[in-house]
Order: structure tokens, then C-alpha cells, then sequence
């Protein structure tokens, strides 16, 4: 993937969050759709499973960690995706993080579904592959 595309789709995702949330501003009618829409994303306790399904599947090049916390206590998980996920190598570092703000549903999804990308495809598409071998990967999937 070319960071040209790379950059546009963060901004898209940018985009999109802050529209939903401009919407969903002040309106108890999709207050109450937003509640059904809900059961398509990740909650705090779905999403944490789903990242230690991640770890656990592919443990070669990942490693699951524990970051910090958040102000309401919970754990911020950290995802490392490299091909040596026990050591600390002198590679290029990325980070995509997630959900900076309470309501913002889709931006948990984004790198989430980034993780299983390159671990579906690490060994099966050969750029994957490079950056997962070349690289230091961490998805943040929900900051606060």
C-alpha cells in the first residue's frame, strides 16, 4: 500500500468519525438507532477478546501488551506486529491508533480490521510480508 493511499483513508476515516459525531449531536431518535447500530461494533470486552484472539492465532509476529490505563481503569492494549515480537530490533516503528474519544465507533474498527489484515496476509502477499519482516507495527485500537 502507498502512503498516498495510506493517508487517504486515515483522512477519510477522520472524516467520516467526525460527521457521525456531528450527527449524532442532540438527537434522541438516532440516540435510539445509534443503540441497535451499536451491536456492529466492538465494545471494551469484545474488542479486548478479539485482540487476544490475534495474539494467540498468530503468535510468531505478535505480541499483545499492556500500555497503560485509561482514566476509567481499563486496560490500554497495545498489538506489536513484527517478525520478531520478543525482541526489540532496530526497525522502523509505525503506530495506528484508534478511538480517541467516547462514541467513536468506527475508528476502533479501522485498525482492528488493519491487524487482521497483515496477520491473514503476512507470508501470503509478499509487501505484508516485507513490512512485517522490515518493520515494528502497533495497533491501538481504542486510546482512552
Amino acid at each position: 500500500m502507498k502512503w498516498n493511499t495510506c493517508y487517504t483513508v486515515m483522512i477519510t476515516v477522520l472524516l467520516l468519525t467526525t460527521l457521525f459525531s456531528v450527527i449524532t449531536v442532540g438527537d434522541e431518535k438516532w440516540d435510539q438507532q445509534l443503540d441497535e447500530t451499536n451491536r456492529m461494533f466492538h465494545d471494551y470486552e469484545s474488542l479486548t477478546t478479539e485482540l487476544e484472539t490475534i495474539a494467540a492465532t498468530y503468535p510468531s509476529i505478535t505480541n499483545l501488551y499492556e500500555l497503560g490505563q485509561s482514566v476509567q481503569g481499563r486496560t490500554i492494549w497495545g498489538l506489536k506486529i513484527t517478525d520478531n515480537p520478543d525482541i526489540e530490533e532496530n526497525e522502523v516503528e509505525i503506530q495506528f491508533e484508534g478511538c480517541h474519544h467516547g462514541n467513536e465507533y468506527m475508528s476502533v474498527e479501522m485498525p482492528l480490521n488493519l491487524a487482521w489484515l497483515l496477520v491473514q496476509n503476512y507470508s501470503v502477499d509478499p509487501t505484508i510480508t516485507d513490512y512485517i519482516d522490515n518493520r515494528e507495527i502497533w495497533i491501538v485500537p481504542l486510546v482512552n
